[in-house]
């Protein structure tokens, strides 16, 4: 169902702290806290003894305490004390995942601990990086997680779902290229003498038509950077531009939910806290109405699937790539299970 030797964001930095909080991800249960030093932890929110949501309970220290009957575990899923009980079984313990703290965010891997390899952890340093603004913000989709993804990788629609906002005709009417290396995907739009989109004017100024440019990276399963540029066209106007990143990390939560945690750092006006409120509230209108759109797809797919469409275009070049990749990933982990020896006991 779900991709696991992967990184997946499991929630801002902001949000977890010196106390238990939880979050479903891949549909598995996952609670989340600090330790006194500030290193994040997560283990499976699910004691063992009778399988209570440690969320629920409270830190002895570094240490989770269940609330049911007071059976506590290490930052490691070791139990360590176990009440009126004085033997602890060496199978009395909690699965943990290994957690990364990077850039703004949380990333967890569900999968094998040994393939935790932090440098696969996909590239947003636009969030903390000097120079760069950062804005962002968490929202809940009820929404498998694909189909923002697909949304992403195709931005004709933004002509139409946001066009008091970021979106123009323009957008749908241009050609795009598509390429990738590996498991990658690459989709580029450029735009040459347009109007500029009504939230483009609002946060830079424009008064001429302008050259814009996308450019759409996917990183498997469910990262996506988008590279987003104006300036005045041809070189008319003093407007500096605009230049940010959108990074989208989408998170599944189940087959038909999921988390997207999205960034939009810009290049230009820094430090002007009026242009950051202003690009936060216009995005997450954006991502409303795509919100909307998305969910409400979502609800009229089932019991099918968007394999029984009937109508395809050149946009969906990108986005059909991208799930051909995932499926391959999906694939690779399911030949690896089955392959596995099996306890006989």
């Amino acid at each position: 169902m779900f991709v696991r030797n992967t990184w997946y964001v499991a929630a801002r930095s902001s949000e977890v702290t010196h106390a238990l909080f939880s979050r479903r991800i891949c549909d598995e249960p996952i609670a989340l806290y600090r330790t006194s030093a500030g290193e994040p932890v997560a283990m499976i929110d699910r004691c063992p003894h009778r399988m209570a949501p440690l969320s629920l309970g409270h830190l002895d220290g570094d240490a989770v305490q269940c609330i049911y009957h007071g059976i506590t575990f290490d930052t490691t899923g070791t139990c360590v004390r176990i009440p009126g009980q004085a033997d602890i079984h060496n199978v009395a313990r909690v699965q943990t995942f290994p957690i990364v703290e990077r850039w703004g965010w949380l990333w967890i891997w569900l999968g094998d601990p040994a393939q935790a390899d932090a440098s696969l952890i996909p590239d947003a340093h636009w969030n903390t990086e000097p120079g760069w603004t950062p804005c962002g913000d968490l929202m809940h989709f009820k929404a498998n997680y694909q189909l923002l993804v697909d949304n992403l990788l195709d931005l004709s629609h933004e002509a139409f779902t946001h066009a008091g906002t970021i979106g123009n005709a323009v957008v749908a009417e241009t050609p795009i290229r598509v390429g990738g290396e590996g498991n990658t995907v690459r989709v580029e739009r450029f735009m040459e003498d347009c109007a500029p989109p009504p939230l483009f004017k609002r946060v830079c100024g424009f008064t001429t038509n302008i050259d814009r440019t996308q450019i759409i990276e996917f990183t498997p399963p469910s990262f996506i950077m988008i590279d987003a540029r104006a300036v005045p066209a041809k070189g008319n106007g003093t407007t500096p531009g605009l230049e940010w990143r959108v990074l989208n990390a989408i998170t599944p939560e189940t087959e038909t939910t999921c988390h997207y945690f999205w960034g939009n750092p810009r290049h230009f006006a820094q430090g002007d806290d009026e242009i950051t409120e202003l690009i936060h509230d216009q995005i997450e209108k954006t991502f409303l109405e795509d919100k909307f759109v998305i969910e409400g797809q979502q609800s009229v797919m089932a019991p099918q699937s968007l394999d029984q469409r009937t109508v395809f275009t050149s946009f969906d070049a990108g986005a059909t790539r991208a799930r051909r990749i995932v499926e391959r990933m999906l694939d690779a982990e399911r030949t690896t299970l089955e392959a596995a020896p099996r306890s006989s006991g």
